[in-house]
């Protein structure tokens, strides 16, 4: 069943602010907590992420536009600053240089073990 963009926003607000949890809401808007869950995770903003129908190709389309330059300097400034940009965002969620993801370590302070004196 499809529920109107209103209601959801309605839900993921009260979730976020924290007025119930996933089990209260779907007690007091009738909504699996299946589908809140759902909800939850395709959204950490609920004003701005979840869309429906029509307005969710239009923003689709909207964000595979190309940028249209006249000056190839701008262009290409623009494009080195987008580089650097991803690779800023690579080195951030934990990958190298050569594109190979770095192995999830534990701080030392949170060691699963502790040492012996």
């Amino acid at each position: 069943m499809k529920y109107p963009l209103e209601l959801k926003k309605k839900v993921l607000k009260d979730y976020f602010d924290g007025v119930d949890g996933i089990r209260g809401l779907e007690r007091t808007y009738g909504i699996q907590h299946q589908l809140i869950l759902s909800w939850i995770k395709k959204c950490k903003n609920p004003g701005k992420r979840i869309r429906q129908g029509e307005e969710a190709r239009k923003a689709r389309l909207h964000l595979h536009k190309p940028h249209v330059f006249e000056d190839p300097r701008k262009e290409l400034e623009y494009l080195r600053t987008e580089n650097a940009y991803l690779r800023e965002m690579l080195i951030l969620n934990g990958y190298r240089k050569n594109g190979r993801k770095k192995k999830d370590l534990l701080p030392s302070n949170k060691l699963p073990y502790e040492a012996t004196k």
